[in-house]
């Protein structure tokens, strides 16, 4: 008997996780992110039905809308998608859209029907984020960063676009967040990405390779910088030079030095060459002030301005 009103309780605690009321309030809303000329929309409904929109949008009008629906739960601080059926719609002309083309078919995994099903809440002031931790999106390709690797580079560079960039998020977008975001709230293996002050350094090689991105090849500039694992780099962090025209993605980190790449800029072609000056906050142009920088109070370090002299 008393194993029997054991089982019971615990399956009552685990139903009243599961159907909390507060929990499924704070995430009710759309939530939303857009590309140039395609978007994704995640819309989480009072009945615990989700509907995840992919659309992508020609330059003359028209389209093609693929939205995967299903239901979703809400435990221990993460939402979890069941995607049940897909619907493809095809779109001519401009808006008011007109549907030439919709089927509806049961969901199944496969490369072009790819979800991710696993998110992670966080509220910051007045916005609420649902985080992605998979290097896989719903465009159909990996990306390099997660959103919180990516939110770390955003941080450590000084951006304020945590309210409007590619993560997905409901709330004002003209009251982004004011209060200092709470690092030890996000999960532990990423703290310290989050920089407490920006780390400078000096390129000592540069060259051109080839690489291979998301199967196009591309010639781009590859780069050794005197900083690496003892002075708190890892890989996916990024470099600026002068005015941001070289963004260094650093893939390879060893003790004292790593290895990073950037696009080839046609219009800088010598930007960011042996010995030039790079940061892990982004540096701003040589006309800026520091001060007038939209930059995290805490990334306000003097020792930057000395890079813009």
């Amino acid at each position: 008997m008393k194993q029997i009103t054991s089982l019971f309780i615990i399956f009552l605690s685990i139903s009243c996780k599961q159907n909390d009321p507060s929990a499924y309030n704070q995430v009710i809303g759309v939530y939303e992110i857009y590309g140039f000329g395609d978007g994704i929309k995640l819309e989480l409904t009072e009945n615990k039905q989700f509907s995840h929109e992919n659309s992508i949008w020609g330059c003359m009008g028209g389209g093609r809308v693929r939205k995967i629906n299903g239901t979703y739960r809400v435990e221990d601080g993460k939402v979890t998608l069941n995607p049940t059926y897909v619907i493809n719609e095809i779109l001519e002309g401009r808006k008011p859209y007109t549907i030439t083309s919709r089927d509806s078919l049961p969901f199944r995994i496969t490369d072009t029907l790819y979800i991710i099903k696993d998110y992670t809440i966080f509220t910051w002031d007045s916005l609420t984020y649902l985080f992605r931790e998979a290097h896989y999106n719903e465009w159909g390709y990996h990306r390099e960063e997660n959103d919180y690797e990516r939110l770390a580079n955003d941080y450590n560079a000084g951006y304020k676009n945590f309210f409007n960039g590619p993560y997905f998020f409901k709330g004002p977008k003209e009251n982004p967040p004011q209060s200092k975001l709470q690092i030890d709230q996000l999960p532990p293996r990423y703290e310290k990405r989050f920089l407490k002050e920006p780390i400078t350094g000096e390129i000592l090689q540069s060259k051109d390779i080839e690489i291979i991105e998301y199967n196009d090849p591309r010639i781009v500039n590859q780069y050794v910088i005197n900083r690496g694992r003892k002075d708190g780099i890892m890989e996916k962090m990024r470099f600026y030079g002068i005015d941001g025209k070289c963004q260094i993605r650093i893939t390879q980190v060893n003790e004292s030095t790593c290895v990073g790449w950037s696009y080839k800029e046609i219009d800088y072609p010598n930007d960011c060459i042996k010995g030039c000056r790079v940061s892990t906050s982004w540096i701003g142009s040589k006309e800026e002030k520091i001060e007038e920088l939209e930059r995290l109070e805490m990334m306000k370090d003097p020792a930057l301005k000395d890079l813009i002299k």
